[in-house]
């Protein structure tokens, strides 16, 4: 994947995209929550590498807020679905040279340990078959700099925001808590070291020193 050199930090959180449907008064909005897109966008510190989007859904929404912004993206989902809608709807558009899009699981990304600056999730984690192992698999190819931004919401009302709170906490030694309308938004820093499944992307094991 390409860098993204030269995109100021500003540009994130630039103005509203024209090439985005507006809603219609008489309609339901096509694009509900906007507004929360837009400031998790504005939330990536480090715009110089690739960002990482965990759940790109079917309409790949904040995946086009994100490629609007010149910013070039490895986006992930567990659904096969899902990657499919996403690739039509970003070959429309002609942004495929500028995203990537992966079937994976948030708990094994194919990513080398400790390799990326911003991973985003949004609204995306309550899907996670297994929590605590998606937040592990995301802090183990987080750089140490890196910083991790979540969006999500209880869907189930059945107490979903405190579980992923806990686990945040539990692998990030920085962990801010932005309270939404409908939604909490967390901005996580400092992964702590976690436990890895083997895999193409892990980094090998030191040898201890003697």
């Amino acid at each position: 994947m390409r860098s993204s050199q030269g995109v100021a930090p500003e540009a994130v959180a630039g103005p509203p995209l024209p090439h985005l449907p507006l809603a219609s008064r008489d309609e339901e909005d096509p694009l509900p929550l906007l507004g929360e897109r837009e400031f998790t966008a504005s939330l990536i510190k480090d715009t110089r590498g690739p960002v990482v989007e965990i759940g790109v859904g079917t309409c790949a929404c904040l995946t086009l807020v994100l490629a609007a912004h010149g910013l070039h993206i490895l986006t992930i989902d567990q659904d096969a679905a899902a990657v499919g809608g996403a690739q039509k709807i970003l070959s429309g558009v002609g942004l495929l040279g500028q995203v990537a899009v992966v079937q994976a699981e948030a708990a094994s990304l194919p990513l080398r340990s400790r390799s990326v600056r911003t991973v985003l999730a949004y609204d995306a984690l309550h899907h996670a078959a297994d929590l605590w192992a998606a937040v592990a698999g995301i802090a183990a190819v987080l750089h140490p700099c890196g910083r991790l931004i979540v969006s999500d919401w209880d869907e189930a009302a059945n107490g979903f925001l405190g579980r992923l709170t806990q686990a945040l906490r539990t692998h990030f030694r920085k962990v801010v808590v932005l309270p939404r309308k409908e939604s909490r938004v967390y901005v996580c820093e400092h992964p702590r070291r976690v436990a890895r499944r083997a895999g193409s992307w892990s980094r090998r094991k030191r040898s201890p020193r003697r």
